[in-house]
């Protein structure tokens, strides 16, 4: 049987200690790196259901987890230094009991510290087989191995039919954005993080609009580019790769901007200039915003909108007003975040099924990839399915639609329903 050092024991100790207040459901924790007559761990309490299964093959899997018990579980997970049995009751179970799996205490404190220094083997390694994250460069066959063929990777707005598929849900939550912006064919409508052009490419067609779109991935413009070709649509669309602070102005501004899921890629510390940058590229009087953005989580921050943040609804509406200086008054908020469920559903199904496919992908962009690095980058992908539908689920993660107008501006009341 393995030994352990007393920090490391200390450290399996806190860990499992703060598992243990686990409010709904049990999980079995196995450790595995220490032998097999090591006996297993119960913690939680029971809800009817089996235990989940949690198999430590790594030491570092506890100075992660005392460091950040998510995101350190999310990382070990990925370097395979964890296992468990049921992913994603296990997120939803951690996640349904938040409040109390947190540990404040000076010890903890002192564990962190002392997990952060004395813990920190293989670091490069580490470092190496997680780098694989979400550049703005991605190879787009990775997308099209799991999105829909509209290549929308932002969550769908579903009717309620068991039956509807991924597209017709999608082509829904596109036309939401385009109703609430309310545009017309005399409007040059700006969409913030275009990704592959399917809002800018359904706004031209239905509508007659001119369309600017931004992206900073020189990908996403090429692969955009030859959809608008393909729609015949190439004289009212323009992809641009730039940075949103570089977004070329217009005489008199943009009659609309749109930006679909991009916000979550701005940092706290950017997210009121990031507003103050858009009210500066609206027309001052007629102008129209409309958003939809995931709202607030640790391993999302990291690995897959790395650089960004994950704001509150109450953030982001604060900084629209600060940032505009109370030149954007919200009309409508809707939250969708259950939709984003079924819509992770079917791009987990995609991913698996296509993951041959994705390997091959891997192998011939970054052929200098080991097993160890491909494997990685597969279990961050299952980490991003499985951990976000956590979070909707228990309603630790959200999505919203908002919409804002100028103070005072005609098109407002044109705009408003009244029941």
């Amino acid at each position: 049987m393995a030994t352990e050092t007393w920090l490391q024991s200390l450290s399996r100790r806190l860990v499992c200690r703060a598992l243990g207040r686990i409010r709904h459901g049990q999980v079995r924790v196995k450790f595995r790196h220490l032998g097999h007559d090591e006996p297993d761990v119960v913690v939680g309490r029971p809800d009817g259901d089996e235990p989940v299964d949690l198999i430590v093959d790594d030491v570092r899997f506890y100075a992660k987890c005392l460091q950040s018990m998510e995101l350190g579980f999310a990382e070990a997970f990925m370097l395979r230094e964890a296992q468990c049995s049921d992913l994603l009751r296990l997120s939803c179970r951690y996640k349904a009991s938040i409040d109390t799996c947190g540990s404040n205490s000076l010890t903890t404190h002192m564990i962190r510290l002392l997990a952060s220094i004395c813990f920190d083997k293989g670091k490069t390694l580490a470092e190496l087989r997680l780098s694989l994250s979400s550049d703005p460069n991605e190879p787009n066959d990775i997308f099209t191995n799991i999105l829909s063929n509209d290549m929308n990777f932002s969550s769908a707005l579903w009717s309620g039919e068991s039956d509807e598929s991924l597209e017709s849900a999608q082509q829904r939550k596109v036309q939401n954005i385009i109703d609430k912006a309310s545009i017309s064919s005399s409007h040059h409508v700006l969409d913030i993080g275009c990704g592959w052009g399917s809002l800018a490419i359904e706004a031209a067609r239905q509508t007659g609009c001119r369309v600017t779109g931004v992206t900073l991935s020189t990908k996403q413009k090429h692969y955009a580019e030859a959809r608008i070709r393909a729609a015949g649509l190439q004289d009212r669309i323009d992809i641009i790769v730039c940075d949103y602070r570089e977004v070329p102005r217009v005489k008199g501004g943009y009659d609309r901007v749109v930006s679909v899921e991009m916000v979550q890629y701005v940092a706290r510390d950017s997210i009121t200039r990031f507003f103050s940058e858009v009210s500066a590229l609206l027309k001052p009087q007629t102008g129209v915003v409309v958003m939809q953005a995931m709202t607030t989580c640790n391993f999302l921050a990291r690995y897959i909108f790395p650089g960004g943040h994950l704001h509150t609804i109450h953030d982001l509406l604060t900084a629209m007003n600060d940032g505009s200086d109370h030149q954007l008054e919200v009309e409508t908020v809707e939250s969708i975040g259950p939709h984003y469920v079924r819509t992770l559903q079917h791009w987990q199904k995609r991913f698996e099924s296509n993951w041959l496919s994705t390997r091959e992908v891997l192998l011939k962009t970054r052929p200098d990839a080991n097993e160890d690095v491909i494997e990685a980058y597969r279990r961050r992908w299952e980490c991003y399915f499985i951990y976000s539908q956590a979070g909707f689920r228990t309603e630790w993660l959200g999505n919203y639609v908002f919409s804002a107008g100028r103070p005072f501006s005609s098109t407002k009341c044109s705009r408003v329903v009244y029941i």
